[in-house]
């Protein structure tokens, strides 16, 4: 309890020998699961700051964890615990090599396959530690998911999203393992979650950097998800945020552009971009998504003035005019908006005294900015 209430507590037991103090006891009770489940909770705390870990390391905790695991298998606190140290301790590479070598790998699966209701939080586990490739190639991942436990599915997307951030081949490895199935299921079984709907989204975008992901994603529903969120919440700025960042990376290619559009994925940006005029970074993406769907289609041009975008991306200069992304990418989406057809509501409004003031302001911008300058000034 007291390592649960703050990193200086945390701090200040581990400092004291309260991590040793729970090894000596796992091993003097190693056969008594409430002590070994009780030391597992405490430790899942205590392992969590980084200046914890040498504490950690220096005895045999993570072999008399993988141990109380492997003895305990249908104990849900004892193998959640266990799971938690684990995927704490796994973030440093001594400890990856400890895991494997004491076959933690081979405990997780074990619990994921005895309990179901484990499966959430192995999988955290497993992910958070990178150690195991080969599991991921052999794991169903969209079916682990489904059984899974709202609260803890955002920790497994989080450790999704670490898992695959700085890495180009985990993305690939991820999609082929069923992550992308995975992470849409999980959004259509917990639609009431905000948290699995905003890092969902999230993971989306990273895995959707990748070619490859990012048609797989709007072929299999992935863009009809995160608009949907989009509109259940509306008022969320996690959610916004993450699915226009989402909807960026996936409107880059141009077969996806198609599916977006089916989903009503103009009016969603659009209204995000109303609704939290004064977040900068909805504003940008937001525009940005826009950018990318007017592309190389009027008709598509033309739909995004008639849904109201120029209101938006006028006031979103206008509240951000010190802001260099939202700038550029305003002046990139009207620049791409600017056709005849959409003139004279360009006109109406007052887009030529914002590409003055931006042309001015941003050197970067004054190509784009002079030619909606000169086609809407009179």
């Amino acid at each position: 309890m007291a390592a649960a209430t703050a990193e200086s507590a945390q701090l200040a037991i581990g400092h004291a020998g309260g991590i040793e103090a729970c090894v000596d006891s796992m091993k003097e009770y190693e056969d008594d699961d409430i002590v070994m489940e009780g030391c597992l909770l405490a430790l899942s705390n205590l392992c969590i700051p980084e200046e914890n870990i040498p504490y950690a390391l220096e005895g045999d905790l993570i072999e008399l964890g993988v141990n109380a695991m492997s003895k305990n298998v249908e104990n849900c606190g004892l193998q959640e615990h266990g799971c938690a140290v684990l995927a704490n301790l796994a973030v440093h590479e001594e400890a990856r090599g400890r895991i494997r070598e004491c076959g933690g790998c081979d405990n997780i699966v074990v619990s994921m396959i005895v309990n179901r209701k484990l499966m959430e939080l192995s999988l955290l586990a497993i992910f958070s530690s990178s150690i195991c490739n080969e599991i991921l190639h052999s794991l169903p991942l969209s079916i682990l998911f489904i059984a899974m436990d709202s609260g803890v599915q955002c920790q497994a997307l989080v450790a999704l999203r670490n898992l695959c951030v700085k890495d180009d081949e985990n993305k690939v490895l991820l999609a082929n393992a069923g992550a992308i199935d995975a992470i849409i299921q999980a959004m259509q079984n917990h639609r009431d979650d905000v948290c699995v709907q905003a890092r969902a989204c999230w993971v989306l975008s990273i895995l959707g950097i990748n070619v490859d992901n990012k048609i797989y994603i709007c072929e299999n529903g992935g863009a009809e998800m995160i608009v949907r969120s989009m509109w259940d919440y509306a008022d969320d700025l996690g959610v916004q945020e993450k699915a226009c960042r989402s909807l960026w990376t996936l409107s880059v290619h141009p077969q996806n552009r198609d599916s977006i559009m089916e989903v009503d994925g103009i009016p969603a940006i659009i209204t995000a971009m109303k609704n939290h005029a004064g977040e900068p970074d909805i504003q940008e993406r937001g525009c940005g998504v826009l950018c990318n769907l007017a592309a190389n289609d009027d008709n598509i041009k033309v739909q995004i003035v008639d849904d109201g975008a120029l209101e938006a991306v006028v006031m979103a200069m206008v509240l951000h005019g010190e802001n260099e992304n939202v700038q550029e990418w305003a002046v990139n989406v009207l620049y791409k908006l600017c056709i005849p057809d959409n003139i004279e509501k360009m006109i109406e409004a007052n887009v030529s005294p914002m590409m003055a003031v931006v042309a001015e302001s941003f050197p970067s911008t004054q190509e784009k900015a002079s030619y909606v300058l000169e086609q809407t000034a009179g």
